[in-house]
């Protein structure tokens, strides 16, 4: 940046003031080198297979240490297999769109171990990663991803009804065994 060195309204600090027909020059450095900070959470982030759309909300939080509020983007959902056309219904790409639909199915020849008594999710078999970015006032990108998982089957429930259960995150149930509580005796009875 150049300023004529006879504007007194960009002399401050340190700056040199110049008389006649001089020129000061001073190089402007970019303030705003940090991209923002991203976090995405969807809900849910589990769904069953049942061959139906499941409305999936996105839940953002962004912070920037120049911008206030930085520009929020969907910038992709892409699937781990092979999907059809009405697999992802909604989504605005390109737009802050948090809200959209994703297809609880899986490819034929899917197969997953979910036949136990507990909870188990070991390997998905179809996830979808919806990826968003943020950019700053500076023009600082940053990019974040939050997957949803397809189960084939239902997820049993670990009580004795085996009611279904739909989970909204990732929880592992283990039953835990614990002996009689005895309260330990007095030093004075060990005599």
């Amino acid at each position: 940046m150049t300023v004529p060195s006879q504007d007194n309204a960009y002399v401050s600090g340190h700056a040199y003031l110049f008389y006649g027909d001089d020129e000061l020059t001073i190089p402007i450095e970019k303030g705003d080198a940090l991209p923002p900070t991203l976090t995405v959470t969807l809900t849910p982030n589990w769904v069953i297979a049942t061959n139906q759309l499941y409305p999936i909300t996105a839940t953002i939080a962004v912070t920037d240490n120049y911008d206030p509020q930085p520009e929020i983007k969907l910038e992709s959902i892409t699937v781990s297999e092979v999907s059809g056309a009405g697999d992802i219904v909604g989504a605005a790409i390109r737009m802050d769109d948090r809200q959209f639909q994703l297809m609880g199915a899986v490819a034929a020849g899917s197969s997953n171990s979910s036949e136990s008594k507990l909870i188990t999710r070991s390997v998905p078999s179809r996830t979808y990663m919806v990826t968003y970015s943020a950019t700053d006032g500076s023009g600082n990108k940053t990019l974040t991803s939050a997957m949803v998982n397809v189960q084939i089957g239902a997820i049993p429930s670990p009580t004795l009804g085996a009611s279904i259960v739909q989970p909204s995150a990732l929880t592992a149930v283990i039953p835990v065994f614990s002996p009689p509580f005895h309260p330990p005796r007095p030093w004075w009875k060990f005599w």
